[in-house]
């Protein structure tokens, strides 16, 4: 591999209808200073250097599509909600002919920012990594995948909460659902995963185990405590983000 690399594709979930919210509106379309939370991520991505970006909508989400083609992302849509890893799957017809790395960022986190995706795709080629994972500390780690490690500090896979034993779940390092994949890793690492977990879903954090089995390079970059909630779920969350970055622009 090589750190020479410029560009890279961009794969956003946005395929959510974020039930939570309590709210007709599909979830990334939510606005925050007036601007939908898929516009934070899509221009964050193309501030960080990608030269592709990829939405992914659904079905139950009208107006996504529409949105993510007005801020220049190709957009693909998953039919059937079947998990992560399967949504992720529904892009490649886009990136059939992309050589380069592609990150996988979520349609519902604003607070990852462009300089910070930037940082993780640097990381990621500086390291040589098959895949690298951005993670956070969190002190209430409740409702995300926990980081696993060896004894001597690698990443060995990203547990689910709903899978999760209760030592993993006392684990405060936790999954921001940012990655960066080298070219030619994510598509066929999609083709192995199974649904066989308490959610019925194939996992796009599965490829991370995978990958470690197969004696690929797997690698975190922490972007330690987050001043905004990781990922927008309910009204309060959005309202708290909002706070935030009236604050970061004042």
């Amino acid at each position: 591999m090589s750190c020479e690399r410029q560009g890279f594709a961009a794969i956003v979930l946005a395929a959510g209808q974020g039930k939570r919210m309590r709210s007709d509106l599909p979830k990334v379309l939510h606005t925050l200073r007036g601007r939908p939370m898929l516009e934070y991520v899509i221009s964050a991505a193309r501030e960080a250097g990608a030269d592709l970006i990829v939405a992914i909508a659904g079905p139950a989400t009208p107006g996504v599509a529409e949105c993510a083609r007005g801020l220049g992302a190709e957009v693909a849509e998953q039919p059937v909600p079947r998990g992560t890893g399967d949504a992720v799957r529904w892009a490649r017809p886009c990136l059939s002919d992309y050589a380069s790395d592609v990150a996988v960022l979520c349609g519902d986190a604003p607070v990852v920012s462009g300089a910070l995706i930037a940082r993780l795709v640097a990381h990621h080629r500086s390291e040589e990594n098959a895949v690298t994972i951005l993670t956070a500390d969190l002190p209430d780690p409740r409702g995300f995948g926990r980081i696993i490690r060896a004894s001597d500090g690698r990443v060995v896979r990203i547990v689910e909460e709903a899978d999760a034993s209760p030592d993993e779940k006392a684990v405060s390092e936790v999954n921001t659902g940012a990655y960066c994949f080298a070219p030619g890793v994510l598509f066929p690492q999609l083709e192995l995963l199974t649904a066989d977990n308490s959610q019925g879903e194939l996992y796009l954090t599965d490829v991370v185990g995978s990958l470690f089995l197969a004696d690929c390079r797997v690698g975190a970059l922490s972007m330690g405590a987050p001043r905004a909630p990781l990922g927008i779920n309910t009204m309060s969350e959005l309202l708290e983000t909002e706070r935030v970055l009236a604050a970061m622009d004042s």
